[in-house]
């Protein structure tokens, strides 16, 4: 049949709205997975979803991120443990423990022993006694020096067991409502300033520290009778007699158990030469 516009008609065409008629069933939606090759079909009834993808592959060896096996320790050095022991002996802990502790510290990191830390103590406590021995060192290197007959020829430190009759002293603040530290006293040699000049030395009876007020009882007036000796029976204008006593933390000590009588400026202002020659 021949319409106006000329041709041959192919077919009738659907309406419009009418879905065309598909054929050889519903194409595969886009994306799925073919199955794989070699794979078993799931069997009928079936109900794991992941049977579809069949056993999962094996790799060759363990996991990743597997840590190999840890190093096992084989108790405690026996470096470490001495050089601990000897860092508490002072001359032996000086002399022998820091060796033995870095010689212990090299074989643990090789064979992961137990004793790191007592190494590191064993340096640590003979560095200290280092220390210790050099402060002493210099404490008693900063001490006056006498000559042979017992003067003081160098300025120094000097203790209250170590002051001697004619020794001429510095000491601190002695006109002070403190104590004074008996740690800060200074031998001078005469010719040099200084404040008080040793005239005697008061022995103090009783073992056990009587307290400042019963020293003072017995040390008073032998003090100022043996500074009015020390200048000849004449008193001097400008001069005074002055003490030291000791405190309970020096009175065990060597030459504790006196009192130290001095003659001193009234100011106790720093002057020169003996008060003998004066």
């Amino acid at each position: 049949m021949s319409d106006n516009a000329g041709g041959t008609s192919g077919g009738s065409s659907p309406y419009p709205g009418q879905q065309p008629p598909t054929y050889g069933g519903q194409p595969p939606a886009y994306g799925s997975q073919p199955p794989a090759y070699g794979s078993q079909p799931p069997a009928y009834g079936s109900t794991d979803p992941n049977s579809y993808l069949g056993p999962p592959p094996a790799y060759p060896g363990g996991g990743y991120g597997v840590p190999p096996p840890p190093n096992q320790q084989s108790g405690w050095s026996g470096l470490a443990i001495a050089a601990f022991v000897a860092s508490l002996v002072p001359l032996v802990g000086i002399l022998a423990a820091v060796p033995l502790a870095i010689v212990a510290l090299v074989k643990i990191g090789k064979s992961h022993q137990k004793g790191k830390g007592l190494a590191i103590a064993a340096i640590i406590i003979s560095v200290l006694w280092w220390i210790g021995f050099i402060a002493l060192a210099v404490w008693f290197g900063q001490g006056a020096e006498r000559d042979d007959a017992g003067a003081i020829t160098k300025e120094g430190r000097i203790d209250f067991g170590e002051i001697r009759v004619g020794d001429c002293v510095s000491i601190p603040d002695p006109g002070g409502s403190e104590d004074v530290n008996t740690f800060e006293l200074k031998g001078v040699p005469c010719s040099e300033p200084h404040n008080a000049e040793a005239v005697a030395l008061i022995p103090i009876e009783g073992d056990s520290y009587p307290g400042t007020d019963a020293i003072d009882n017995q040390t008073a007036r032998g003090c100022a009778t043996k500074a009015l000796s020390y200048l000849s029976g004449v008193p001097k204008a400008g001069l005074q007699p002055y003490r030291l006593i000791p405190t309970d933390s020096i009175w065990d000590d060597d030459n504790g158990h006196r009192a130290i009588c001095f003659v001193t400026q009234a100011d106790y202002s720093e002057t020169t030469g003996s008060v003998a020659d004066k």
